[in-house]
């Protein structure tokens, strides 16, 4: 070869060297980059898991002693199967002591913040207060009672569940 070709070579190496680095540096591999539409999907994904959560704090708190169990049924068709299985002992034992002391709860959701996120699971934990009215000892009591609530959601295709519901300091 003669000392033509060899700077010809030498500079086509070096255009196209530098060309690489250009591509490279201004589009970096897009496949890894969120979309702006994954990034909405994403967003509304953990808006819905953040209001189911808020929404079955606030049915699992807000109670009224004349209707406390047809509510809390009504919750559970919120969550999965094994949480309902474990929950219904606990439906009965809260169903007889509100109707005992006549216990009526209104609720305030004071915040909501999602912990951990997935496609297919979320965290979420929930503050609350309750007013609650009650009869004891023959008077009637009524008390702010505060609530910090974990709540566990799977989804299950458009719908989040409630898998679990952990009270936290």
């Amino acid at each position: 070869m003669n000392r033509r070709t060899n700077i010809g070579l030498a500079v086509l190496v070096l255009l196209l060297g530098a060309v690489f680095a250009v591509l490279v540096v201004r589009d970096p591999d897009t496949s890894l980059a969120a979309t702006p539409a994954a990034t909405d999907d994403a967003a509304s994904r953990q808006g819905a898991a953040t209001r189911t959560a808020a929404a079955q704090v606030e049915a699992f708190l807000d109670i009224d002693h004349t209707s406390v169990e047809a509510q809390l049924g009504q919750m559970l068709e919120g969550t999965t199967q094994d949480f309902r299985r474990q929950f219904a002992e606990q439906v009965r034992t809260i169903t007889a002591e509100a109707e005992r002391r006549q216990s009526s709860a209104d609720v305030t959701l004071l915040g909501v913040g999602l912990t951990s996120f997935a496609d297919d699971a979320a965290t979420v934990l929930v503050a609350a207060d309750t007013e609650v009215t009650s009869t004891v000892g023959g008077g009637t009591e009524r008390r702010t009672v505060p609530w910090r609530i974990r709540v566990d959601l799977v989804r299950d295709g458009d719908r989040w569940l409630t898998d679990g519901l952990r009270f936290v300091n």
